[in-house]
């Protein structure tokens, strides 16, 4: 059972348009480019590697996307945490 944390995390990692909220064209522009060029050596990089390689890189990849999605999730709660707070603040202050 997903916590209404969790649910709220994972609406907003479903939005098609997350790419909106960094807020410049230049770094729209240099994520999209890094995000290509990291595929495309990875894919260049798959071609290079045994078989026996390739399995333990893959899983490397596996468990090292894990970890990133969990530290994504946590850098979600700790805005979300921040934002509530700053919710709280008196406008005038």
């Amino acid at each position: 059972m997903k916590t209404p944390l969790s649910a709220l995390y994972a609406y907003a990692y479903q939005k098609d348009d997350l790419i909106h909220w960094l807020l410049n064209e230049d770094i729209i522009e240099t994520y999209s480019q890094a995000k290509t060029y990291a595929l495309e050596q990875q894919s260049k990089l798959f071609s290079c590697l045994a078989s026996e390689t390739l399995t333990l890189y893959q899983k490397f990849l596996t468990n090292s996307d894990e970890a990133h999605q969990l530290e994504c999730e946590m850098l979600f709660y700790q805005g979300l945490a921040m934002g509530l707070q700053l919710g709280t603040l008196p406008l005038w202050a």
